[in-house]
């Protein structure tokens, strides 16, 4: 699989992105482990509490498993609010869904989800926004990924 490199530069398009943002956000939740530094940034910019949530649908090698939740640290008190729900890349759209399905059903949340990346369109029905746009089969590789 071609791996695809990010640049820090995508960071500060974020910062701008949620500087910009018009929505009244009440809380961040970031989807651990790709999705947490970008969750940090938007809640020093928004200045509004942090939520994680663990959750991973591939393995150490690249290959899909089942999605499984851990660390489910968010509370109740965010029923009725405005989650911006942040991961790093939608790529089958699994992790984000369901997670989006779990803040709205369960805690009755309305979720506004932010992505750096996204891969081919399956991000409109489910109205993520996202910075870029990449091609279906490269592996991406953000910048905090490298050693």
């Amino acid at each position: 699989m071609e791996k695809r490199y990010i640049h820090w530069d995508i960071m500060e398009r974020a910062r701008n992105h949620f500087t910009t943002m018009r929505l009244k956000i009440d809380v961040v939740v970031g989807i651990g482990n790709g999705g947490l530094p970008v969750a940090v940034l938007a809640h020093h910019v928004l200045q509004k509490p942090l939520y994680i949530i663990e959750a991973s649908s591939y393995t150490e090698e690249h290959k899909r498993k089942k999605l499984k939740f851990k660390n489910l640290n968010v509370p109740k008190s965010v029923k009725k609010k405005a989650v911006l729900l942040v991961d790093d890349i939608f790529d089958s759209g699994i992790t984000m869904t369901r997670i989006m399905k779990y803040l709205e059903d369960e805690m009755g949340a309305m979720v506004f989800p932010f992505v750096l990346v996204t891969k081919g369109m399956p991000h409109i029905q489910h109205g993520v926004s996202f910075l870029d746009l990449v091609k279906e089969g490269e592996w991406i590789v953000f910048p905090w990924e490298t050693h």
